[in-house]
């Protein structure tokens, strides 16, 4: 098969919100979008701004239609609406820029190297905006024997652990802090690899090519566009496209438009290989040129298509980028598999996991250390914040309601690809 019926296929599973989203997202302004927006009500223009807000995006397509708003009509609530948001955004850019600046201010003081890793990077130094890049956290990669002096520098400036035991119980190369004050959860790395994936960035390497920037007068360190967007595309995979994948592709976009002509394919390519990443690179650009018309070069593609690449792994992909709303109306993933699985020994398991998750998950979930006498009483708790969270859903399938029967269908369908997908990127 060849490239271009990946690229050229069309978006099959997006709704018209979706649709509308990816096109103004890759700048594809024409009559045809015009006429389109022009006839847009109140409720489409509301369910627009919503599936912004949720991929991440709601500042990017606001100032796109800013581009061509002389040509449409904009109602004046809906205007109201995304200006406000992007007053938040702006507001809440301009305190992690604060935030950031004093945590560089600390480390360079006391001689501690830092990477800044990808929203920090992406929104000082490719968007140039604060608005338009939202985050949710702020990642830093700092070297193993580093960690016992930088934990030291961020008591000291107010950081808490998140978990009682410091590390993430799913990742001991992840240490995840609470921002003193306002600001965001602080997530500091000494490795980027997966724990799902065969492949690894090489962080060896990584330090040896990090270049030099400035942030608010700070001289910090920042991967080079090749490492950034070899890592970008390799989080996103590892992620398998659930959280904010539309915004992780624009991403990838933003950073190939900023740098054009001068990023090294070549050495893309090469690292792809050699970090055995390639599937991870391939699919994200391939979703990119997609989606988003970035121009990638073909033979750049070419080389990096993998042997037993097929149409299904777009479909998959697709359908955790854009088929999330389900997730978020019932609140649970377990719930679909529950309900849609064929087999009885399946849910038994589904329910024996839900009731009882590993240690780790309920010491990350109430703060409690995993080895402690106190974690049996916290499971006592989870089944109540279970019952809690999950009942008016329960109550809803056993009454046959239409509505939440096919969100539960979907999900289980989108679960079974999200499966599918992940054991592709590993085979």
């Amino acid at each position: 098969m060849k490239l271009a019926e990946f690229i050229e296929n069309e978006h099959s599973r997006l709704d018209g919100d979706d649709k509308l989203l990816v096109t103004l997202l890759g700048s594809n302004i024409s009559e045809d979008l015009i006429e389109k927006i022009n006839k847009l009500s109140w409720a489409d223009w509301d369910s627009l701004i919503d599936k912004s807000i949720m991929h991440g995006v709601s500042s990017l397509i606001w100032e796109s239609i800013q581009s061509f708003k002389k040509q449409i009509i904009i109602p004046e609530l809906v205007a109201e609406k995304m200006v406000n948001y992007q007053i938040q955004n702006a507001g809440r850019g301009i305190i992690i820029h604060n935030q950031l600046i004093t945590l560089l201010t600390e480390l360079k003081e006391k001689c501690i190297p830092v990477i800044i890793l990808k929203g920090a990077h992406l929104a000082e130094i490719i968007y140039k905006d604060l608005s338009l890049r939202q985050m949710m956290d702020i990642d830093i990669l700092v070297k193993e024997k580093d960690l016992e002096q930088v934990n030291n520098s961020l008591m000291r400036i107010g950081y808490e652990h998140v978990f009682i035991d410091r590390t993430n119980p799913k990742r001991n190369y992840q240490f995840p802090y609470s921002p003193p004050k306002s600001g965001v959860r602080l997530e500091v790395h000494t490795s980027l690899r997966s724990l799902i994936l065969p492949g690894a960035m090489d962080e060896k390497a990584l330090w040896e090519r990090a270049q030099s920037v400035e942030i608010g007068g700070i001289e910090a360190l920042a991967l080079t566009p090749e490492d950034l967007l070899l890592h970008l595309c390799y989080h996103v995979s590892y992620h398998l496209y659930v959280h904010f994948g539309l915004r992780s592709l624009v991403d990838i976009s933003e950073i190939i438009n900023y740098y054009g002509e001068n990023i090294n394919w070549k050495e893309i390519i090469n690292h792809a290989h050699k970090y055995n990443i390639t599937k991870c690179v391939f699919v994200a650009l391939i979703l990119v040129r997609k989606f988003l018309n970035t121009k990638i070069p073909e033979n750049v593609l070419a080389q990096l298509l993998p042997d037993d690449f097929n149409k299904s792994i777009i479909k998959w992909a697709e359908s955790q980028i854009f088929m999330s709303s389900g997730r978020i109306n019932i609140r649970s993933q377990k719930i679909p598999e529950l309900i849609h699985s064929s087999s009885i020994f399946k849910k038994v398991v589904v329910v024996i996991k839900g009731i009882f998750p590993s240690k780790g998950m309920i010491a990350r979930e109430y703060k409690v250390k995993s080895d402690s006498i106190q974690i049996f009483y916290y499971y006592l708790v989870h089944i109540k914040d279970l019952i809690r969270r999950h009942h008016q859903t329960v109550r809803k399938l056993l009454t046959h309601d239409k509505d939440t029967i096919d969100i539960t269908r979907g999900e289980f369908q989108r679960e079974q690809e999200r499966r599918a997908l992940q054991e592709w990127f590993v085979k």
